[in-house]
């Protein structure tokens, strides 16, 4: 029998690292566990202080899909124009 992917699923984490690594300690997630998959579905910055906290840890994490949103978005069109949009 084929081994299933446990599927750990978040969004609009908006900078906020502490409630995303307590959210996800609380539910068993374990980066060293490979059936343990976990999904970003986008806006992982902005709002929060923790911004650098969550791209480190993402760095971290072995098995997982990130997904752009719109705050992505917003921020490759910064880095590409300089720019910053008055939304």
């Amino acid at each position: 029998m084929k081994n299933k992917k446990k599927l750990f699923v978040v969004s609009d984490i908006h900078g906020h690292y502490t409630l995303l690594k307590d959210a996800l300690n609380n539910v068993g997630f374990d980066n060293d566990n490979p059936e343990h998959l976990l999904i970003c579905c986008g806006d992982y910055f902005d709002r929060g202080r923790e911004n650098f906290d969550v791209l480190k840890f993402f760095e971290r994490i072995k098995h997982k899909v990130l997904l752009r949103g719109n705050h992505e978005d917003l921020l490759l069109k910064l880095l590409q124009t300089g720019k910053v949009l008055p939304h």
